[in-house]
Parts: C-alpha cells; structure tokens; sequence
C-alpha cells in the first residue's frame, strides 16, 4: 500500500511552498498543478477552467451546501453530470493514478478524503494568523486589490465550502488530519524541517 502525504492548507500560509520542499527533502514526487493539466487531459475541458473551477463556488455547490445537500447523493456515473463533478471526477482519477505510482506528497483538492480507504495517507493541515498570511501575500503575490484580508476570506471560504461539498467533513476541522501546524509559529523553513522528521518517520514505519 502507497504511503501518501496530503496538506491542505489555508490560503496565504505558504502550504504550496512547504509542500514542495518537504517532498524534496524526503526525495519523492510533489504534485499539484501537474493534477489541473491531467486532470484537463482526462475530461477534455480547457486546464484554465479546470483551474479557475478549483476556486469558484457556483450555484449549484452554493444551493447544496446551504441546503445540507451531498455530493453524493447525485450518481457519479450519471450521463451527464455538471462540469464542477467533471472535474473533480478527473482529479480523482489523477490523485489515485499518482498514489498508484508511490510515495508523494499531494497538495490540496481534498486528497485526504480521495484516499482514505484504499491508500495509507499522512493527512496535514497548514494554518496561520491573518495578518502573517497578509503579509505574506503582500511580498510573493501581486494582487488585484490591496484588500488582502478580504481576498483571504474569500478564499478560505470557497476551499471550505468545495471540501464540505465533496467529502461531507469539516475543512480544517482536527478530526480530519493527522496534524496540524502552524506555519506563522515556526515560519517556512521550520515548518518543513518538522513536517520532514513526521513524513520520514511515517515513510519509515
């Protein structure tokens, strides 16, 4: 069975970064944008759509969500399912084909849940005080607006809102993660070194 870390993270706490730099040091595969471009190829729908549906909460999400509606409660093998399940059927396909291969580290699209029963998965959720994560977007991203706490809701918000869609669990809720950290306590490059003493010791086991 492939071991498999999945971060989830919230948006401004650098997890992408983490990610990244906890699969080098522990010397195996990081995925991320490589599941969009896959994903693109499985369902044949344009990768910038793929994308921009990862961060869009549209009206049908918006209806089943305030209506304690599920995801699953539409077949995933209907004729003609809408778009959003579209691409996120495809990511799942990319996320196990990826598990299938060995030790990775996957970021976000609810990988946690994705491979919670077939797959031995390492499940982190990286967190961090909005004004560090503000200041965060302030030096790598180039924003449209100068509201960057507003954008960090935003943001929070629509991921919240497609894990609970999807999974029926709480984003960021303990229950649902081996660990969680937080990056603004030990900054990146710590946060690393500990995730990296965590994963080869899950890898070691």
């Amino acid at each position: 069975m492939s071991k498999i870390i999945t971060i989830g993270r919230e948006f401004g706490s650098g997890g992408r970064l983490i990610g990244r730099s906890l699969a080098q040091k522990l010397n195996v595969p990081f995925y991320d944008k490589e599941i969009v471009h896959k994903a693109s190829e499985i369902s044949g729908l344009d990768e910038k759509f793929v994308e921009d549906m990862e961060q869009k909460l549209n009206t049908r999400l918006l209806f089943n969500v305030t209506s304690n509606g599920h995801f699953f409660s539409s077949a995933p093998d209907s004729q003609f399912p809408p778009l959003e399940d579209q691409v996120f059927f495809a990511e799942c396909k990319v996320i196990r084909a990826y598990a299938d291969k060995g030790p990775c580290v996957i970021v976000g699209r609810c990988a946690d849940f994705i491979l919670k029963d077939k797959y031995d998965s390492f499940n982190i959720f990286i967190y961090a005080p909005v004004e560090q994560r503000v200041e965060r977007l302030k030096k790598y991203y180039q924003l449209d607006s100068d509201d960057y706490e507003e954008r960090i809701k935003k943001i929070d918000k629509l991921r919240s809102r497609h894990y609970e869609f999807y999974t029926d669990r709480k984003w960021g809720m303990i229950e649902n993660y081996d660990l969680l950290i937080d990056s603004g306590k030990f900054g990146i490059e710590g946060t690393t070194e500990i995730l990296a003493a965590a994963g080869a010791q899950f890898f070691k086991n």
